[in-house]
């Protein structure tokens, strides 16, 4: 019943979505779009803002229309952001990213390069739909592989190098995506490190020092891309010590001495590359 409850209350919601989409649908074919801001604006009001577990395919469906045709940045932003906060609930992760969020986003900052709020919100975006350890979330982290998501962090977080949020969210993204023992791990990791994702890494550790969260994703980011029993891993291990791993992790541990996260692996990583 209280689901029930739940569909019921977001039916006018998806009505009036699917309505906007056909205007939208219509204008594009019709007369080059010349309303599709003010629809998207509309839409961007509608959307659930919360992290609602039983969000309908229908709203889905819609997000991922939408994310085709935005072309405002704020508004991108703003969309990059609700679908961080709906893959928060766990359940919500595979039908979004079904609905082909994940290579919208990506093709959304890849339109908005020199936005710092789009390359944020979709680097967190991204890193919300790799998230998770379930049955499966290895095929979740794979698909951002093959859409080009790795390219896209990588690429926000070289384009704002001094932005903090860029470079906390974007070492989120590429820690999740890395993170995992399943079969296909092993080949997402050297993609990265084939990228620079360890450069960029120590980069953004490097130049915020004093910004915990970016120590702290940092600091997950290089040993998700390190860890790994397969033929490849010590190289990949001597690569972050030739990037400077040590040596921001040293700062890192300095810097912060009352976050736990921070001094237990950070000790732990350095430990096991200054043996190297």
């Amino acid at each position: 019943d209280r689901l029930r409850a739940r569909v019921m209350a977001l039916e006018p919601a998806n009505d009036q979505l699917q309505a906007l989409v056909a205007a939208l649908e219509k204008e594009t074919t019709e007369a080059g779009g010349g309303q599709q801001s003010q629809h998207i604006g509309l839409i961007s009001q509608i959307l659930p803002q919360g992290k609602d577990e039983g969000l309908p395919m229908a709203v889905v469906e819609a997000v991922r229309t939408l994310r085709a045709r935005l072309v405002d940045s704020s508004t991108a932003g703003s969309v990059c952001e609700r679908l961080s906060n709906l893959c928060s609930g766990e359940r919500n992760r595979q039908p979004v990213l079904e609905a082909g969020a994940l290579e919208a986003v990506v093709t959304t900052m890849s339109a908005h390069v020199q936005d710092a709020h789009v390359q944020e919100q979709g680097c967190m975006a991204v890193a919300s739909m790799c998230l998770g350890a379930d049955v499966e979330g290895p095929a979740r982290k794979q698909r951002a592989v093959e859409a080009g998501a790795l390219e896209a962090v990588l690429a926000a977080m070289r384009m704002h190098a001094q932005v903090e949020g860029v470079q906390d969210k974007g070492c989120k993204a590429v820690g999740n995506i890395c993170y995992g023992d399943d079969g296909l791990a092993p080949a997402r990791k050297q993609r990265a490190v084939q990228m620079g994702a360890l450069e960029a890494v120590v980069s953004a550790m490097r130049a915020h020092v004093q910004a915990e969260k970016v120590q702290d994703e940092g600091i997950r980011a290089l040993d998700n891309i390190c860890l790994g029993n397969d033929a490849a891993a010590p190289a990949r291990e001597h690569r972050a010590v030739e990037a400077g791993a040590p040596i921001v992790l040293a700062a890192a541990i300095k810097a912060h001495p009352q976050n736990a996260q921070v001094q237990e692996w950070g000790q732990q990583a350095l430990m096991d590359w200054l043996t190297l």
